[in-house]
C-alpha cells in the first residue's frame, strides 16, 4: 500500500512546490523514476506551464491544478472530497485510467495533458550536462550531436494595422 506523496520540507530551486503536480507526476511515472523523480518532474511541468505561449492556456492549467488541490474542486471532478495529492497512488492511477476512456471529453483531455506533461518532463528534461539519468535505463543513448551553441532566434513582427510586407515566398492554407 502506498501513501500520499508529499514534497520534502526543503527543495532545490528546480524542485516543485505544487503537491498536486508532484502527485500527478508520481501517478504517471511512479516506480520508473529514481527517488525524488516526481518532484523534479513536477518542477519541469511547472516550467513548461510558464513557457506556454497562450496566457489563457496557462491560466486554465493553473486553475485545474488549483482545483485538484482543494477538497471542493477534487469533489467536483472526481466525486471524492479529498485533495488529489492526498490520495494513495493506486487510487490516483485508477482515476486517471478511468479518465483516459471517459465519455466526458474534458476528463479525457485532462488525462492527456497530465500524462503528456509528466512523460515529456520525465524523459525529456536534462541535467546541466545535457544527460538524463533515465535514458540509459530505457536504452536511449542521448542526442547524436551536441545542441547548437546559441539558439537560432526568429524575429517576429507585430502588425497593428494595414502593413506591406516584402518576402520571397508566401504559404497560404485554408
Amino acid at each position: 500500500m502506498s501513501t500520499a506523496v508529499k514534497a520534502p520540507p526543503t527543495t532545490i530551486a528546480r524542485d516543485s512546490q505544487s503537491p498536486v503536480l508532484v502527485a500527478m507526476a508520481d501517478t504517471f511515472i511512479g516506480s520508473m523514476g529514481h527517488p525524488g523523480s516526481p518532484i523534479r518532474v513536477a518542477a519541469s511541468m511547472e516550467e513548461t506551464f510558464r513557457r506556454l505561449p497562450s496566457e489563457a492556456d496557462r491560466r486554465r492549467l493553473r486553475l485545474i491544478v488549483g482545483v485538484l488541490g482543494r477538497r471542493s474542486g477534487t469533489f467536483l471532478l472526481t466525486g471524492r472530497p479529498v485533495p488529489f495529492y492526498r490520495w494513495p497512488r493506486e487510487q490516483r492511477v485508477r482515476v486517471m485510467s478511468s479518465w483516459s476512456t471517459s465519455r466526458i471529453t474534458f476528463r479525457r483531455q485532462l488525462f492527456q495533458v497530465f500524462k503528456r506533461l509528466s512523460l515529456l518532463a520525465f524523459l525529456g528534461d536534462t541535467e546541466d550536462d545535457g544527460s538524463n539519468p533515465v535514458w540509459p535505463e530505457i536504452g536511449y543513448p542521448g542526442p547524436v550531436s551536441a545542441p547548437p551553441a546559441t539558439p537560432k532566434s526568429i524575429r517576429t513582427t507585430t502588425l497593428d494595422g494595414d502593413t506591406t510586407l516584402s518576402c520571397d515566398a508566401v504559404v497560404v492554407r485554408t
